[in-house]
């Protein structure tokens, strides 16, 4: 198929998300009229028929986030960075105050978000790369699929590539735009884009007198026109959708560390460029405030629907807070008071930002239950109409029902394994054979700072047993 030929036009947009989120003056966008009328097939509207009746079940729409950190989330005059629309997701949504990551690798973590599944960690897929999804698996863009949503996926995609059983088409999304590999994707402006299977050109992005459109603002409208295409109408009010939305930022970009020495970019540093800080610093929090933007900008979306109050929002990180780029996480105190990051089994690095927002049927509230990435795969499949995809409760099953999950175990391969194992209020840390142990209650410790192994042994031998049920231990 030959490559098409976008071009895009300028405006400005002022978010009022139901009047009272914050201005982001002189942002500029891609103008997303001009977007739908050259992707005028992208995105054609179905309608749903669902057993579980067209009321019963909401849209859904998933913001997958990377690096972002536990604590990256909030307002006032004591941070560097606010970001109020994620704030406003948080206090009017349920949030998810002990949410992990199953997985140290956030290829993983994507895997288990989508399908429920922990991975293996010796599998080796039919491509030889472990991250892949197979043809067999089944998340819940298939599931949601057959039972008529529309279904779009916009963003990075680290599943599986061109040809690959792996890639969102054949992984139950009707709609595809974003990239495949994670070099191309750290492009911020690339001279082209994947829509399916296909390739769109960016004309202003490969030109010599280059505009230079900014890849995360063309995910962004692209995301804007799926919701607006597919919504429900008044003439089709059995229309749902299920969309998510997965972009590159605030990752580190690792061609621009090793070139530059900075991996973190920008378009703009907003009031961050008049700062005292290391210049990297200064462009992760300018990436984590237009990422607050963009979902701003993308709930103002929902909220103006001809059929509002039937969507549901899940926002969930795929990675934790690091110190990678040139940046730190204490910097920005992205991890606020938990100890370590990503690629640790300390809170830091297992720790991520969760909310279920859907003010028409979800209270607001806190919850302290353990719960992980596994959990949302049921939690989409329950707001369906479909039953729980996996073992694993959804989110909004109950206290009672989420604790009684079994513990959550994690590993980390090495000559002298590190393992963790989380159970109620308690946490062990196991460092190899025969291995010392470090054991902590994080209803009062969640920074890890006071070791109760000696204190509490009966405890230690039991989450020890624990991780020999999970097969983690010998």
């Amino acid at each position: 198929m030959p490559d098409a030929l976008l071009r895009f036009e300028r405006s400005r947009l002022q978010i009022v998300w139901n009047g009272s989120l914050a201005h982001y003056s002189s942002i500029r966008i891609v103008h997303p009229a001009v977007f739908l009328s050259l992707l005028a097939s992208l995105f054609l509207p179905v309608g749903v028929s669902n057993a579980a009746g067209s009321e019963a079940v909401p849209n859904i729409v998933l913001f997958a986030i990377r690096s972002l950190g536990w604590g990256d989330i909030g307002v006032g005059e004591d941070r560097r960075v606010s970001t109020p629309n994620l704030q406003r997701i948080k206090s009017e949504g349920l949030c998810f105050d002990r949410f992990y990551l199953d997985h140290t690798k956030e290829d993983w973590n994507f895997h288990t978000l989508l399908t429920g599944k922990v991975r293996i960690a010796d599998r080796q897929g039919s491509s030889g790369d472990p991250s892949d999804f197979e043809a067999s698996d089944l998340p819940v863009s298939k599931l949601l699929k057959t039972a008529g949503y529309k279904t779009g996926f916009i963003g990075f995609w680290p599943g599986g590539g061109e040809g690959r059983p792996g890639h969102p088409v054949r992984q139950g999304f009707d709609e595809f735009v974003g990239q495949l590999d994670p070099f191309e994707a750290e492009k911020p402006y690339p001279g082209w884009i994947r829509r399916n299977e296909s390739k769109l050109m960016i004309f202003e992005n490969r030109s010599q007198n280059r505009v230079n459109r900014y890849v995360e603002e063309i995910l962004k409208d692209a995301a804007w026109n799926f919701i607006r295409i597919n919504q429900p109408q008044s003439y089709a009010m059995d229309r749902r959708f299920f969309l998510c939305y997965s972009p590159f930022a605030p990752s580190v970009s690792q061609t621009r560390w090793q070139a530059e020495g900075n991996g973190m970019f920008c378009p703009d540093l907003h009031q961050f460029a008049e700062k005292d800080w290391p210049t990297p610093e200064k462009y992760k929090a300018a990436m984590l405030q237009d990422l607050d933007y963009r979902i701003g900008s993308l709930m103002e979306r929902i909220a103006k629907m001809e059929v509002p109050g039937n969507t549901a929002v899940i926002v969930v990180g795929l990675s934790g807070a690091h110190s990678e780029g040139g940046t730190s996480a204490e910097f920005l105190s992205s991890n606020g008071v938990l100890r370590g990051q990503r690629g640790t089994l300390n809170e830091g690095g297992l720790r991520v930002p969760a909310m279920v927002w859907w003010p028409a049927r979800v209270e607001s509230g806190i919850s302290n239950v353990p719960v992980s990435l596994k959990n949302v795969a049921s939690t989409i499949a329950a707001l369906a109409g479909q039953g729980n995809l996996s073992r694993a409760p959804s989110l909004l099953a109950g206290t009672d029902a989420l604790r009684e999950q079994a513990p959550l175990v994690w590993q980390l391969q090495g000559d002298a394994p590190v393992k963790a194992v989380v159970s109620g209020n308690w946490k062990l840390i196991s460092h190899g054979k025969p291995g010392r142990v470090e054991l902590y209650e994080l209803d009062s410790d969640p920074g890890e700072q006071n070791d109760l192994s000696a204190s509490y042994p009966e405890v230690a031998e039991r989450l020890k047993d624990d991780l020999v049920l999970a097969g983690a231990e010998d």
